[in-house]
């Protein structure tokens, strides 16, 4: 069962799988009081006229359910991974991840959002198109439907 309480500051996350499709997914519990803008914003970028722009690298939310009796929200995104792992093997891919991580920002600016806390931490590259994947950033798998 979730519990609410045990959300740290920037959110807990954990695999998942949709039941509707059989896909991989990531749930990431987000406090409301704490993160009142994070699941507009991430729903602005992720409406198909602005996700489908080939610039906009911000993860994209499926779906979001409300904690009942908390101020939570669950949202369901792709599969995330560290940045760094598997480590880069060229010179080429840390060149074309710090474009794409680049360009990602301005999109965000383009659209008058400020990401505010830009760290490693942060840059998650979406696995879910991996037909073979070992983990993720979580680690366990549970279902849940959603659409």
């Amino acid at each position: 069962m979730f519990n609410a309480e045990e959300v740290s500051l920037y959110g807990s996350i954990m695999d998942a799988v949709r039941i509707s499709d059989n896909k991989p997914v990531m749930l990431k519990a987000v406090s409301r009081i704490i993160h009142p803008q994070e699941v507009k914003i991430g729903m602005y970028f992720s409406d198909k006229s602005i996700a489908s722009d080939p610039r906009n690298h911000c993860i994209p939310i499926y779906d979001v359910f409300p904690v009942a009796d908390s101020e939570m929200d669950l949202i369901v995104m792709p599969v995330l991974r560290p940045f760094e792992n598997p480590q880069f093997d060229t010179v080429g891919e840390v060149i074309a991840f710090i474009q794409q991580l680049l360009e990602g920002i301005q999109f965000m600016h383009e659209h008058l959002v400020a990401h505010g806390d830009e760290h490693h931490d942060g840059w998650l590259p979406n696995v879910s198109q991996r037909l073979e994947y070992p983990g993720s950033l979580a680690g366990k798998r549970r279902p849940i439907s959603c659409s």
